[in-house]
């Protein structure tokens, strides 16, 4: 009843366009007019990586490396460009608290993995944590809600904040970034031999990425994914 009566006062709208909407974040124009991408890239330089041989499961995205920067920590998917209506919903889920959109880009992000070779089985999808301070000013993560509407079997535990940092957009070059997330993170014990998908809505210079799967790569993670909704 509360609801229906919020719709009627302050009724559901597109983030993009502002259209009145029934439910969702994005109208059907809006998401018909999102491009989404089509292969891997290499974390470091954003090259477009080939698929290889398909494997059942999806297992066939674990096994994609960089010749380019074999040595780096992750490989990067990421589902779309930073522009248009996936902007409008990052910044909707980031900074108007539209949970809403953090269900689409899950939706998005799980159509592209689709078209990449499925969802791999036997591996930990974690997001990327907050701090705790950034936890109770937003209150909630928006990259656990994009995994978990990409899928059911997520595991936020098992990566965490050690220290609060600098907002990354707050930075500028890459080298600042980098030494503001610098050993920040700590995984847990149940990394240790899996293969991970590292989930964040946005991927601009890669620091905080990077530094997620450096501290996964320690708790002895095997390959790393990162999975983000758009990049910049």
């Amino acid at each position: 009843m509360l609801d229906f009566f919020l719709d009627l006062i302050l009724p559901r709208r597109c983030v993009h366009c502002r259209r009145i909407l029934p439910a969702g974040a994005l109208c059907a124009g809006c998401r018909a007019a999102v491009m989404a991408h089509a292969t891997l890239f290499c974390g470091r330089c954003r090259a477009r990586l080939p698929l290889g041989p398909s494997l059942p499961d999806g297992r066939g995205l674990f096994r994609v490396r960089s010749p380019c920067h074999p040595h780096h920590p992750y490989v990067l998917g990421a589902a779309h460009d930073y522009q248009g209506p996936v902007k409008s919903l990052i910044c909707a889920l980031k900074f108007d608290l539209v949970r809403d959109a953090g269900a689409e880009l899950g939706a998005m992000l799980k159509e592209y993995v689709e078209v990449l070779g499925g969802f791999p089985a036997d591996v930990l999808a974690v997001p990327v944590p907050l701090s705790s301070r950034r936890l109770r000013e937003r209150g909630f993560n928006q990259a656990e809600i994009i995994a978990r509407a990409f899928t059911t079997d997520v595991s936020p535990s098992v990566l965490r904040r050690v220290r609060n940092t600098k907002p990354q957009s707050t930075l500028g070059a890459r080298e600042e970034r980098l030494r503001n997330v610098a050993d920040c993170f700590e995984a847990g014990a149940d990394v240790a031999g899996q293969n991970v998908i590292l989930i964040d809505d946005v991927v601009t210079s890669g620091a905080t990425l990077q530094a997620a799967a450096l501290a996964l790569k320690h708790g002895g993670a095997k390959a790393i994914l990162a999975l983000a909704g758009a990049k910049a």
